[in-house]
């Protein structure tokens, strides 16, 4: 029988073809698209490759988010997950659709299931509990960095494709820590000569708080190019210098609900890219640039 969380989690079932997985590296957040399922022998779970980077981080830090869908009108679920091989459960789990994404059959050696508890649901200020986190687990995160981010160094690139997407503000999801989980939501996005990569947000808003309890945060961007997703890892700056208010400040800003550029309440986050992560359909592995001179 599912708890009420798994049944908020479960009315979106619709979403579950496109499902925004965060893991963590170290006190970063990953994020990634992926497929939820659901069956009544398994309950939740993601069918996966066992060279994924997604397990590494799992094996440290089992704790993890997942929203279904990426739009605004969303929940996010606090989940704990636990991978396995077990030939029976991966039987269960077998779909013929996974023959379109590379696995030969349900003796292909790369299969796994990483199987889904879920904590919490977050349902806009609601929050439903599920199952507890397992105290002993929480002890045992590992919190050390799967691949550390070294050369060689790719700064350039880096720095044309934030140019290139976000000259123009674009829509996209900012996704933030928040204790043993995270918080997406979205925001928009701009780039601009002399301040760089940068929303405006309000000081009082929940995001302002998580920023600075832990700056890593990750901008997660999709539909550039036919499955293409962009992970920009970053960290994030939050000014209230009114130089800075005055050069970003345009009146479309007004429609946030700010007054003007010497607005008490307006911030200014920014940005700075450690690596830029593209996952692309046609790859097994994604392409990493990874910046010099970065804010560890």
């Amino acid at each position: 029988m599912t708890n009420s969380a798994e049944q908020l989690l479960l009315a979106r079932k619709g979403s579950f073809a496109s499902s925004l997985l965060t893991t963590n590296d170290g006190v970063r957040p990953v994020p990634r698209i992926v497929q939820l399922r659901y069956s009544t022998q398994l309950g939740f779970y993601i069918v996966a490759s066992k060279d994924s980077s997604k397990i590494k981080q799992i094996q440290k830090n089992p704790f993890a988010s997942i929203i279904p869908g990426t739009g605004q009108n969303t929940i996010v679920a606090r989940v704990t997950l636990r991978i396995t091989d077990d030939q029976k459960i991966i039987d269960a789990a077998w779909s013929d659709d996974l023959l379109k994404v590379g696995y030969t059959g349900k003796d292909d050696k790369r299969l796994c299931v990483i199987q889904v508890t879920v904590n919490s649901v977050r349902n806009g200020f609601n929050i439903i509990e599920g199952t507890a986190p397992d105290q002993n687990t929480i002890k045992k995160i590992d919190k050390s960095e799967t691949i550390p981010a070294t050369g060689p160094f790719r700064t350039k690139e880096i720095q044309d494709i934030i140019r290139q997407t976000f000259t123009s503000m674009k829509i996209t999801n900012l996704i933030t820590s928040d204790g043993l989980g995270h918080d997406s939501r979205v925001v928009g996005f701009r780039y601009m000569e002399n301040v760089g990569l940068y929303i405006c947000t309000h000081l009082s808003d929940k995001k302002v708080k998580q920023m600075r309890q832990n700056n890593k945060v990750a901008i997660f961007i999709t539909g550039l190019q036919r499955g293409e997703q962009i992970v920009i890892d970053a960290s994030a700056n939050l000014s209230e210098s009114p130089e800075i208010k005055h050069k970003i400040w345009e009146d479309i800003i007004r429609s946030f609900g700010f007054t003007g550029p010497n607005d008490k309440e307006l911030v200014v986050g920014i940005f700075t890219p450690r690596r830029i992560i593209r996952h692309r359909s046609s790859n097994r592995e994604p392409d990493v640039l990874v910046a010099e001179n970065q804010d560890k």
